[in-house]
């Protein structure tokens, strides 16, 4: 499918003038014709994306809301599943997106011109229905990939209302509103997880709410965090290269096991790192550390092993590696910071942090970490300092 929207586009520029600062004026009988045609041929490619789907629930402005959220859920799952690219034409040619993409940026130039349009009256009660509905189908598909505050902002109020009253109906909705209250790694969370149903966007939730937890650990455990977040990223290309190679040709019940493979290999994948994220953030009590010890206490093992020089003795214990000596020099860097966070508004007394760092790397030195003298690794422990420093100041 190839859609030339270069002279769209330039139609719509000249509409949108009418928003342009204190030159602006009211929109002329022009610009509302050319708004509505742009609108309706935006709106005839979206009903063409979704041509097996009823979209009768948002017709009709008494219909059951759980009905609204059905067609929301079966359409936001067919965004995300379809392996279908297509060609747009823009200023530097033809290229090819993802089913994904082209909806969404459709969905955005469809409302550009509802904008326009839609006060003047030219559009029927069916129209401005269907224009709510694709625009309630992006805002579903936007806050399912994490983008919602981009969406917030570009629906208006009814439709807002509408996908709002859709979502109460299931448990989609209180798996993202997750806060500091729930914890996400606990049995409730992952029943949670279970009860949706729909394979690709159980695994776009998933993959949200990992790159939430990720950035917060990294707050405090900067090292472990880099290292979830690297896997985390691998899974995610590791899977949309293998979608590449389900092609349409291949359409049929083969393409559609292929599918549901690859989704349900990539999710599993990705509760793993949930679960090794557990057991990391839980690992400072068999190490006998505190949890803010424990980051300290990573860096100093991973700088040890990146640069391969000695430092205490390795054992397992309870399945996991500890070094004591490591451990001890985890905790002496963790007291400094204690004692240095004890003066008034520290945090912003630049001599105190400056003491800080110079206290520390005595600290390293002292207890011959590295046995060779080596500024990377000292800057390499300073920026987990400061990382720390960031999250205290944060709290």
């Amino acid at each position: 499918m190839v859609i030339d929207y270069i002279g769209i586009r330039d139609n719509m520029r000249e509409a949108m003038k009418v928003y342009g600062g204190d030159t602006s004026v009211a929109p002329t009988s022009d610009d509302v014709e050319q708004a509505t045609a742009t609108f309706r041929e935006e709106l005839e490619v979206l009903k063409s994306l979704f041509i097996n789907f009823d979209l009768s629930p948002f017709l009709d402005p008494e219909c059951d809301p759980i009905r609204r959220y059905t067609l929301l859920a079966k359409a936001a799952e067919y965004v995300f599943i379809s392996t279908e690219s297509l060609n747009v034409a823009g200023d530097k040619g033809s290229r090819s997106v993802s089913l994904k993409t082209y909806f969404l940026k459709t969905v955005k130039r469809m409302r550009l011109a509802f904008d326009i349009c839609q006060p003047s009256g030219e559009l029927g009660e069916e129209e401005s229905a269907l224009a709510q509905c694709f625009m309630a189908i992006a805002g579903f598909v936007r806050k399912m990939s994490g983008t919602s505050d981009v969406d917030a902002d570009t629906m208006n109020r009814k439709v807002s209302k509408m996908v709002e009253e859709a979502l109460k109906y299931n448990k989609v909705e209180s798996v993202l509103e997750t806060g500091e209250e729930e914890d996400i790694f606990s049995p409730e969370y992952f029943e949670k997880l279970s009860d949706i149903k729909m394979p690709a966007t159980k695994l776009e939730i998933l993959v949200k709410m990992l790159r939430k937890e990720i950035k917060e650990y990294s707050r405090i455990n900067k090292i472990a965090a880099k290292t979830f977040q690297k896997m985390l990223e691998e899974t995610i290309a590791e899977y949309h290269e293998r979608r590449k190679h389900l092609t349409q040709e291949e359409a049929g019940e083969t393409q559609e096991k292929a599918s549901e493979d690859i989704l349900k290999v990539a999710t599993e994948r990705a509760l793993e790192i949930l679960r090794q994220m557990n057991e990391n953030k839980e690992s400072f009590r068999k190490l006998g550390l505190t949890f803010e010890e424990k980051a300290f206490y990573d860096i100093l093992v991973a700088l040890r092993d990146q640069y391969n020089f000695e430092y205490g003795t390795d054992k397992t214990v309870g399945g996991i590696v500890v070094n004591d000596k490591c451990k001890s020099l985890a905790k002496k860097v963790k007291e400094i910071i204690d004692v240095k966070s004890s003066y008034a508004d520290w945090l912003n007394n630049q001599n105190v942090r400056n003491q800080l760092k110079l206290d520390i790397k005595i600290c390293l030195v002292k207890n011959g970490y590295p046995p060779q003298y080596s500024p990377e690794v000292f800057n390499k422990v300073m920026e987990q300092v400061e990382n720390f420093e960031e999250y205290s100041d944060n709290e």
